[in-house]
């Protein structure tokens, strides 16, 4: 496998800019151009290089980002093609434009905004839809697939600045669990979002993803940190022992129901846990009586004001480049800058000072 490009071309995508690094991954902003003007804004992951040791991984990143590609869900990433060029394995998915929730949680803390309960449980209600087809809906060619998500955590749910609700990379925690195992720092900062059963690496199913949807949430009404602590042994201590305050003990301003629906998702039997992601959802919903439009609306206009001054840059960059054609490219490729901001995952989610 030959290391992945810093710049150029992959496929039928052009690189415009490479976004992160990742434990398995180089990430890249990428175009794609097609017959009569047509464009399309996409993400490109590269696998490592240094990974090309590790076949029967690779065999199993890969055949878990194909199933992932069947999956067709309003709130999952579109995986668009998944291939393999001059040695370098490449996953194309959809490009979304918006922000993680790490980085949605950074800002509010930097302006000393809180996500408004609405919102909190608006976001969570989507990813669990999502988790529910996926666990039990989703088929191929008429076969059931189960797929099983293994990372929901802050950088893997992206929220529009339409309002939309993403979950991304599903298919492929299930290797990045195994590469761990020989490589350190694959899971960097990923732990703290894992169930006990995951960090023991013991069998899972889909109620594990339920617990990390639970941490997610958890976080979200609390404004702290759950399971992180300073480093990665100390961290997966806490998530064995899974002690895991009421969030109206924290904060004593929220609502019973959604208290109640993190703490139950918390538990550390998957047992008595939620039966399923819909069960889980119809819970967090019970007292929001808002239809899917109108919180989608509400979460567009509050994801609009919280980035306000990086939606007002990127209008003009645009701007810019309808009235100067011959600039257009140049233009563009600088607007890409404002589009997505990656940053290390354990830094987009810092908690507010005690």
């Amino acid at each position: 496998m030959s290391p992945a490009p810093s710049e150029g071309r992959i496929g039928k995508y052009r690189l415009v800019k490479r976004l992160a690094v990742g434990g398995m991954a180089d990430i890249f902003l990428a175009q794609q151009w097609g017959p009569r003007g047509y464009e399309r804004t996409v993400v490109v992951k590269t696998i490592r290089a240094d990974l090309v040791e590790e076949e029967d991984l690779i065999h199993m990143l890969i055949e878990e980002a194909r199933i992932a590609s069947n999956l067709h869900h309003d709130a999952i990433v579109e995986v668009v093609e998944v291939g393999e060029e001059a040695g370098t394995h490449y996953l194309v998915m959809e490009f979304i434009f918006g922000r993680d929730l790490g980085q949605i949680r950074d800002r509010c803390h930097e302006l000393g905004w809180r996500i408004p309960y609405e919102h909190t449980t608006a976001i969570i209600a989507e990813v669990l839809d999502a988790l529910h087809y996926a666990h039990h809906d989703a088929t191929f060619k008429g076969k059931p697939l189960h797929v099983i998500h293994r990372d929901v955590s802050p950088q893997n749910v992206l929220v529009g600045f339409d309002g939309s609700v993403t979950l991304l990379d599903f298919g492929l925690a299930k290797a990045a669990a195994q590469i761990s195992r020989t490589r350190a720092g694959v899971l960097k900062g990923k732990y703290a979002y894992m169930s006990p059963e995951q960090v023991n690496f013991k069998g899972v199913d889909h109620r594990a993803d339920l617990f990390s949807t639970g941490v997610v949430l958890w976080e979200m009404l609390t404004q702290r940190r759950l399971f992180f602590r300073a480093n990665e042994y100390e961290t997966v201590q806490s998530v064995m022992a899974c002690q895991v305050p009421f969030p109206r003990v924290i904060r004593p301003d929220l609502p019973w129901n959604g208290s109640w629906v993190a703490y139950r998702a918390l538990r550390k039997s998957a047992r008595w846990r939620y039966r399923d992601a819909a069960a889980m959802r119809q819970s967090l919903l019970r007292d929001d009586d808002r239809d899917r439009d109108a919180a989608k609306d509400a979460l567009a206009e509050w994801m609009q004001r919280l980035f306000d001054k990086e939606l007002a840059q990127r209008n003009m960059a645009l701007s810019r480049a309808r009235n100067d054609p011959p600039r257009h490219r140049q233009i563009m490729d600088a607007g890409f800058e404002l589009l997505e901001e990656v940053t290390d995952p354990d830094l987009r989610f810092r908690p507010p000072p005690p």
